[in-house]
């Protein structure tokens, strides 16, 4: 290859480079596309944050009820669904306890006192049952929503207490 060809073919790629660095992203493009990028998806967002918050302003008061329950002497484990303004809460009670209508009394109103906007509370301490109710909390946990679950929820409330 001769001087000539060697000097053009330099030429050539050092104006290639010149023109991908002056060409490329700059900072400021960048942040104007994730900036639209974001607002896109907002808007998309927004219907079904509506639903979203409502589903999981319903889970975190569930899990507030649960949490105090499992406070409670004899109660080992709880899971709470608030729905309809009603609190669904289901127990599991330790074998040495009897779950009579004290602990029911007791377990209604501890619920009650932990949310402050439910009217009442149905306790469940069957174990079929509380895998159920379980299985619909971490489902709105992921996201679902409740009336997803409506007719299965209005069936274990018609059999509580």
């Amino acid at each position: 290859m001769g001087k000539t060809n060697k000097k053009l073919l330099f030429l050539l790629i050092s104006m290639m480079i010149i023109s991908i660095i002056i060409s490329g992203c700059k900072k400021g493009d960048v942040e104007k596309v994730e900036e639209e990028m974001e607002e896109d998806i907002e808007q998309k967002d927004v219907s079904a944050d509506v639903g979203a918050k409502k589903t999981n302003e319903l889970v975190d008061r569930g899990e507030k009820i649960a949490d105090n329950l499992v406070e409670l002497i004899g109660v080992e484990g709880a899971t709470a669904i608030i729905y309809d303004n009603e609190a669904i809460v289901a127990v599991e009670i330790a074998e040495e306890v009897e779950l009579d209508e004290n602990m029911i009394n007791m377990i209604k109103n501890t619920a009650i006192e932990s949310d402050g906007q439910i009217k009442e509370a149905k306790v469940i301490a069957d174990k079929k049952t509380f895998d159920i109710i379980d299985d619909i909390a971490q489902a709105l946990i992921k996201g679902d929503s409740i009336d997803k679950y409506k007719k299965e929820i209005d069936n274990i409330m018609k059999k509580t207490k």
